[in-house]
């Protein structure tokens, strides 16, 4: 492909080829092992963040491709939602040396038994991850609320599904001491 010449006469960076990097890595990385956010994929790539979204704008087939790379990171932070609190150990654990965290030394080789530390939950751990899903499951609800909103179903329906029935009863009232009155 011909590089497309910018009013200022530099040529874009733009290539199928380089959309379909940055739009693989938005939606997995493998040396990350995660979705890298846009400025993280262009810093890979060499390119800017200004010039991504400017061939979002030029480039219908890369346009689509982010579309679907993004559908790909949501469900990849909504399984992260899943995923965070169950990494939470419970009150206490052995931290081994090379990081693994173990609720009991048995069953382990004495080489990787050495340099472990008995740690315990502390309310920092909890509050973390509880703020990083809590942030996941916002930014979610925001860029996704068709799939990750709060869905409120409010329905007005009669009898067995029917339409709502309305009736009004107007009555007229006139006091006692009034009835007998003569009218002027």
């Amino acid at each position: 492909m011909k590089a497309k010449v910018m009013p200022g006469g530099r040529p874009t960076k733009y290539s199928p080829k380089l959309a379909a990097a940055l739009c693989a890595d938005i939606a997995y990385c493998p040396e990350a092992e995660k979705g890298l956010k846009v400025h993280e994929a262009c810093a890979k790539h060499g390119c800017s963040v200004s010039s991504f979204f400017l061939w979002l704008v030029e480039y219908q087939e890369f346009s689509e491709a982010y579309a679907h790379a993004r559908e790909a990171r949501f469900e990849q932070l909504a399984e992260e939602t899943l995923v965070i609190p169950d990494a939470i150990p419970d009150t206490a654990y052995w931290e081994l040396a090379d990081g693994r965290k173990v609720p009991s030394l048995q069953g382990l080789e004495d080489d990787e038994t050495k340099g472990a530390k008995l740690k315990f939950l502390s309310k920092e751990v909890v509050m973390k991850a509880q703020l990083q899903v809590l942030s996941r499951q916002w930014y979610l609800e925001k860029l996704a609320p068709h799939r990750f909103g709060k869905k409120v179903a409010l329905e007005h329906a009669g009898k067995d599904g029917g339409p709502i029935k309305s009736e009004s009863t107007v009555q007229f009232y006139m006091p006692d001491n009034q009835r007998d009155a003569p009218s002027e």
